[in-house]
């Protein structure tokens, strides 16, 4: 009981203080830092690398590694959730996230289907295709960034904001990352 009265409190403040609006000055910090990550040499390898390798995938596909990832989750046998957590992408995601002290709660790059590339935490799908961090971003311009609503996020147990952009190559939109911002960084 206690425990859901703070956590009510806390999303309250959080969306009181995020429903005033980030100042432009909030906005362009945090919208340069994902664009950092997004261009990351790494980042780009790699959803190009897997763009390669999941070309043919039909929607029925994407669907079905999307629940094979949703059973592994909480699985001992995660086949499908190592070959993303364990690369070195998601180890660079890591260290980014690390150094900048519990300000970002997770990182996590998807290819041009809304599919994970790399994570520096497990996120609860492997789909990202199907929700605003992806379609607000990657079915609009290359330099476009979206601001989600403050939320308790599933997979970090975590108050935060999730700030997506465009991974781009040459102007073009190959995928997206997203950076799940601590809701205590928005004051």
């Amino acid at each position: 009981m206690f425990k859901t009265a703070l956590l009510s409190t806390t999303l309250l403040v959080a969306s009181t203080a995020f429903a005033g609006g980030l100042t432009p000055e909030l906005k362009e910090k945090f919208s340069s830092q994902v664009k950092e990550i997004a261009q990351n040499p790494a980042v780009i390898a790699a959803v190009k690398s897997q763009n390669t390798v999941h070309a043919g995938l039909s929607q029925d596909d994407i669907l079905a590694l999307d629940k094979k990832w949703r059973a592994e989750v909480t699985a001992a046998n995660q086949p499908t959730v190592e070959k993303v957590l364990k690369n070195s992408t998601s180890d660079e995601l890591r260290r980014v996230k690390n150094a900048r002290g519990g300000a970002i709660t997770e990182i996590f790059v998807t290819d041009n289907k809304g599919l994970n590339v790399a994570a520096s935490d497990v996120t609860s799908d492997y789909y990202q295709g199907d929700e605003a961090k992806f379609t607000e971003v990657f079915n609009k311009t290359a330099d476009t960034v979206h601001f989600g609503d403050v939320e308790e996020d599933e997979s970090t147990q975590t108050f935060q904001v999730q700030v997506s952009a465009n991974v781009t190559e040459n102007g073009q939109k190959i995928g997206t990352v997203t950076v799940g911002l601590s809701a205590d960084e928005l004051g």
